[in-house]
C-alpha cells in the first residue's frame, strides 16, 4: 500500500511541475480516510 501511495504522489508531483512550467498553478490536498467521491479537486 505504501508503495502505491508513493507512486501516486510522484505522479502528482510530476504533473504539478509540468503545469508550473506552463504557468498553471495547482494545489493538491490529500486527506487519508476520505472516500474519493467526497474529495474535491
Amino acid at each position: 500500500m505504501e508503495k502505491e501511495i508513493s507512486n501516486k504522489v510522484n505522479l502528482l508531483h510530476q504533473s504539478a511541475e509540468e503545469c508550473d512550467e506552463q504557468g498553471v498553478s495547482i494545489e493538491v490536498q490529500i486527506t487519508a480516510g476520505v472516500p474519493i467521491k467526497n474529495v474535491v479537486l
